[in-house]
């Protein structure tokens, strides 16, 4: 059940933050911010991804029954889908500040390494988000098969390698014109 309730709300989350990411890109490419509006849903956003990162530890470290298997586990994704996670949440509090610390490093290096940090967190919840979408289908019984989960996998990272691209674009332009990085 744990795992059920961590697969619906991984998929919100991911709805959420596709809102999110959208309304940012719009408010960079039209030069419009609305803080009221970004902090609201970043909040609502993170407040679901730490209690998804909660549920995941206790699906990981406490429910693991290694006799129901419906997915490989331990294979490189899986590792790679637990680093993701964790280190999204190391470098989720230097998103939360990412304006803040711009502004406080422009001119200086820092702003390059502040901004290469953001691209990063974007990478990596692009990464998280290929390497864990069909596992959610799978765990609600909506993929049944490894084809289905392969052809499932396949279009996600597509999408979410496009998405990293666009996003590193706006972010690095938008920043460096907002900010004279």
């Amino acid at each position: 059940m744990v795992k059920k309730i961590n697969a619906i709300l991984s998929l919100i989350s991911i709805a959420l933050l596709f809102v999110h990411a959208v309304y940012h890109t719009v408010s960079y490419l039209l030069y419009y911010y609305n803080p009221l509006v970004t902090k609201l849903l970043g909040y609502i956003l993170f407040a679901l991804i730490l209690t998804h990162a909660v549920l995941s530890v206790i699906a990981v470290f406490i429910l693991h029954d290694s006799k129901k298997i419906s997915y490989p586990r331990n294979n490189i994704k899986t590792i790679l889908q637990r680093i993701s996670g964790f280190s999204l949440l190391l470098i989720v509090f230097t998103h939360i500040r990412h304006f803040a610390i711009l502004d406080s490093y422009v001119g200086s290096s820092g702003f390059t390494v502040a901004l290469i940090v953001e691209i990063v967190f974007f990478g990596l919840i692009f990464l998280h988000i290929a390497l864990s979408f069909s596992k959610a289908f799978i765990s609600l019984g909506l993929i049944t098969s490894m084809k289905s989960a392969k052809i499932c996998d396949i279009t996600v990272s597509v999408i979410c390698a496009a998405c990293f691209v666009i996003m590193s674009i706006i972010i690095t332009t938008t920043h460096i014109n907002i900010f004279g990085g």
